[in-house]
């Protein structure tokens, strides 16, 4: 991981000091992302999303206000890896789609200028990439023990009632 690791840290660099009011835990979040790109740890990819919380106060107070969803998808992380066997870790995949995001916006100018152009940015507008871009890849999979849990019940449903 450690050309994508390079690469993220370039897109950090172009940032510069975009969201300065934020500088340290904007400093933080650029170091949890490294840290979780040397790791891959799920403990690196929560930080991760704290960070992000954290800095751009989603949903008005930042991580306290998405608490209980993250811890939810933590929790069904940690129990479902015992019982699933096609289970992968939420937490790190998002945390990889959203670094493989930041290196594409920062490295390829023709994605740069259709994305500013489409959610109406300015040029190499780094910051509001950040947020939006972290709410979609970051954010992505945060209902995913809700869908687990839907798709369940109407699998032992459907058995119990369907006629044989």
């Amino acid at each position: 991981m450690e050309d994508l690791k390079i690469l993220t840290a370039r897109f950090f660099d172009k940032l510069g000091n975009a969201g300065e009011e934020n500088n340290n835990d904007m400093l933080c979040f650029r170091n949890s992302v490294a840290e979780f790109l040397s790791s891959g740890k799920k403990d690196d990819a929560f930080t991760v999303f704290f960070c992000y919380s954290e800095i751009f106060r989603l949903f008005g107070k930042g991580y306290d206000n998405i608490r209980k969803l993250i811890e939810m998808l933590s929790d069904h992380e940690f129990h479902s890896g015992e019982l699933l066997s096609k289970h992968r870790d939420h937490y790190s995949h998002s945390v990889y789609v959203f670094s493989l995001g930041l290196a594409v916006y920062a490295f390829d100018g023709a994605y740069r200028k259709t994305f500013n152009d489409f959610y109406g940015l300015k040029e190499d507008d780094y910051y509001n990439f950040l947020y939006l871009w972290g709410l979609t890849a970051l954010f992505h999979d945060i209902g995913y023990p809700f869908q687990l849990a839907h798709e369940q019940l109407k699998n032992y449903l459907e058995e119990l009632w369907i006629e044989k």
